[in-house]
């Protein structure tokens, strides 16, 4: 039995509220219980951490409005401590920037891009999997008892074991473990030096690390991005 009342808590900002409604509809239409927080980009009516404590699999609804980075990060803290899934829908093309690509560049990005709504079917086809709840595989049909049907079988358990090992179109993983605690450390704050000489090396260092730290992060996020 869960220890949580749902198996998806939904993030979302303002202007991405029609898609997180009718993503919920769809996923509860397909036995998937669904929270999504109306309030978010106004008055909240959960907290950052709620929804990971809540729901088994966070999904972030990642756009170019920008996230509050307090918020971001509480949940994602939350969501590590309980070691919940993290699912990070991408609803542009665009690479995130500021806290979101701090907090995010180490875990998986699903592309959901360019046109989100027109692919919902994919999108609740991969979190109810996640949530396992996904659409069963029909059965095989018997092949006859002949050697040639036997040498069809082999081939299509042979595929199958390929397919399942080696993703060469850069598939969203359908296991939740590969999206539990991907995220990095966050970064450590600078040491304290003393005097305007060593304040002034301070800024240029951190602005040397910040550029390196920034790009190494991009490069992340890009290894990262996965098609549905």
């Amino acid at each position: 039995m869960s220890d949580t009342p749902f198996d998806i808590h939904i993030s979302y900002r303002r202007g991405d509220r029609d898609l997180a409604a009718a993503l919920a509809r769809r996923l509860e239409e397909r036995g998937v219980t669904t929270q999504y927080d109306a309030g978010i980009g106004g008055a909240r009516t959960l907290a950052p951490e709620a929804g990971p404590e809540q729901a088994r699999i966070l999904v972030i609804l990642a756009s170019s409005e920008a996230p509050d980075a307090r918020e971001l990060k509480r949940e994602l803290a939350a969501a590590d401590r309980l070691a919940r899934a993290v699912v990070t829908l991408l609803l542009e093309d665009m690479e995130p920037r500021g806290a979101t690509l701090q907090a995010l560049a180490d875990r998986i990005w699903v592309r959901a891009h360019p046109e989100p709504m027109a692919r919902i079917d994919e999108i609740v086809e991969l979190l109810a999997t996640l949530a396992g709840k996904g659409t069963p595989k029909p059965a095989p049909a018997p092949e006859p008892e002949t050697l040639e049907g036997k040498e069809r079988s082999l081939d299509a358990a042979i595929s199958e074991m390929l397919s399942d090992t080696v993703d060469t179109a850069g598939r969203a993983p359908t296991d939740p473990a590969a999206y539990v605690g991907r995220a990095g450390s966050g970064g450590r704050p600078a040491p304290a030096r003393g005097g305007p000489v060593a304040a002034a090396a301070t800024v240029v260092t951190l602005g040397v690390y910040g550029a390196m730290a920034k790009r190494d992060a991009l490069k992340r996020f890009r290894a990262n991005v996965k098609r549905l």
